[in-house]
């Protein structure tokens, strides 16, 4: 799953709760640098499915995820 823009990390919480492995894009980096740790501190295993780029969503290329998409929140 590709979520752009995740902020504080609410439905990014339920994606991997779920059982998704979810790819976040978010272009403010204090808050791409908090939310792996919002994440580790609200689940268990969860963080393992959850890469974060700090970039700009219309800048990402194809390359930078290690697996196409197949859902965009």
């Amino acid at each position: 799953m590709l979520e752009v823009g995740p902020g504080l990390g609410s439905l990014t919480l339920a994606l991997l709760d779920r059982g998704a492995r979810v790819t976040a894009v978010e272009i403010d980096p204090v808050l791409a640098h908090q939310l792996p740790k919002t994440i580790a501190e609200h689940s268990h295993s969860e963080i393992n499915r959850l890469t974060v780029l700090n970039r700009d969503i219309l800048m990402l290329q194809p390359n930078e995820m290690a697996e196409p998409p197949t859902a965009l929140v």
